[in-house]
């Protein structure tokens, strides 16, 4: 066999890891394929995991989370008037961090740390494989909702992964046909998972007291009287 060739089973069209066959409505392997060559990652020999190979298990790690490790705007099109409220929407962020690391992949009974990897490595790849899946699942989000003519934010992050944990085996070895239905069939469910609508709130940018032992400085220690006597003369020394 050539060099860089995989030599695991394919399903009828090239696919090793064909339970993420769905995936690739998001992620075509072309893509895939370019982005491996443009960062230098080519096999230079024959093998059973290829780079293309471990991507995609790379990806699904970041999905299976439960099972163990086997442009600038343009101002004509974006004025400032859409600007404004997608700023006042920038603490939107923080339920990025939120989705990935208490709902995508929660702590277990089985799992005690955060993390399944044991290894610094291990740690990298799990985070990328993280990233990649939230990423998917947004996509998909995005698409379903726009299907609806809804604002992704109504739609419920926690059930759309679970229906795409649900239904992704479901695609084993599908058709280009019958994965189409797959994918719209899975677009309109996602469709219909919807969150509680965003409480319209507003908080002021003010910081509690910080506690201190020491007194609060007052008006008249700003203009101590002049100091009289060297720091070792004020010394008091007591048994």
């Amino acid at each position: 066999m050539r060099q860089g060739c995989c030599v695991l089973p394919t399903d009828d069209h090239g696919r090793v890891c064909d339970r993420l066959a769905g995936l690739e409505q998001v992620i075509d392997s072309e893509t895939i394929r370019q982005v491996l060559q443009e960062t230098g990652r080519v096999n230079r020999r024959a093998c059973k995991l290829t780079h293309e190979v471990v991507l995609w298990v790379v990806l699904a790690m970041g999905i299976f989370t439960n099972v163990p490790i086997t442009n600038l705007l343009d101002e004509q099109l974006h004025p400032a008037a859409e600007l404004i409220p997608l700023y006042h929407q920038r603490w939107e962020e923080e339920i990025v961090f939120d989705e990935q690391k208490t709902h995508q992949d929660p702590r277990r009974a089985s799992k005690p740390a955060n993390l399944r990897s044991e290894t610094p490595a291990g740690v990298i790849q799990e985070l990328y494989a993280l990233s990649l899946a939230h990423f998917v699942v947004r996509a998909m989000m995005f698409e379903a909702a726009m299907s609806r003519e809804l604002d992704p934010d109504r739609l419920s992050f926690t059930g759309c992964f679970q229906i795409l944990q649900c239904r992704l085996p479901e695609c084993h070895r599908a058709s280009p046909s019958s994965l189409s239905l797959w994918y719209e069939a899975l677009l309109c469910e996602m469709s219909r998972e919807r969150a509680e609508p965003r409480r319209n709130r507003i908080n002021p940018r003010v910081i509690k007291q910080k506690m201190s032992k020491w007194k609060k400085k007052r008006a008249e220690h700003f203009h101590p009287p002049p100091i009289q006597k060297t720091f070792a003369e004020s010394v008091v020394m007591t048994n």
